[in-house]
């Protein structure tokens, strides 16, 4: 199976939901064994834990989607 390159390395996808906010980050930017993907409330201290997050990963970029039944 063929393999897309990736445009930019320092990207992050968020869903951004009703109850919860998932993000994802390039494993790559990781420590070995970490998961690539975390789960957040959806409050702003919680928001502020994702934000820290993706600093700590040096993720420059992000690409969020709003889904859920709001």
């Amino acid at each position: 199976m063929e393999q897309l390159e990736p445009i930019h390395r320092r990207a992050a996808g968020i869903d951004l939901g009703s109850a919860e906010n998932s993000v994802a980050v390039p494993p790559e930017t990781l420590t070995p064994g970490e998961s690539p993907v975390r789960v957040f409330g959806v409050f702003h201290e919680q928001q502020d834990t994702w934000v820290e997050w993706l600093r700590t990963c040096q993720i420059s970029t992000a690409a969020m989607e709003a889904t859920g039944i709001y």
